[in-house]
């Protein structure tokens, strides 16, 4: 997921070591780019149960609410990017992982390229112009 929300009361493991097995469908690898080595072994070797705490603490999700308040933030949040523009938030999404897949110098030539093709979408002018008009009021 690209933006991970949870409960307070959300519990987190990686459990197939307990079954003989190892965590498939990229859990190994998801873990290992996103955690330091010795966290992810940690969380695949053992199989432990962690909280919510933890998991934002390892940055394996996003934020933490309330069980009750998370569908209404989820909600808001939802909305929120509703609003955005769509071809400006895939082309951020599409930067963002690219930070992860290549060396820095790469990454920031591609989010150039973004940038410099999003600025010139009619999208991109608004929000410029609108930016410019705020400024002189």
């Amino acid at each position: 997921g690209d933006i991970l929300l949870a409960s307070e009361e959300a519990i987190f493991a990686q459990p197939e070591i307990s079954l003989n097995l190892l965590p498939g469908a990229g859990g190994t690898q998801r873990l290992g780019k996103s955690l330091t080595k010795t966290q992810a072994m940690d969380i695949c070797l053992t199989g432990r149960l962690f909280k919510a705490c933890e998991a934002l603490e390892l940055g394996i999700i996003s934020k933490i609410f309330p069980k009750e308040a998370l569908l209404g933030h989820a909600k808001e949040m939802a909305k929120s990017l509703a609003l955005r523009d769509l071809k400006a938030l895939q082309r951020i999404k599409a930067a963002v992982l690219k930070a992860h897949e290549t060396p820095l110098c790469q990454g920031v030539r591609f989010e150039r390229e973004l940038f410099y093709s999003q600025l010139k979408s009619e999208t991109g002018k608004q929000g410029i112009t609108d930016f410019f008009a705020k400024k002189k009021k």
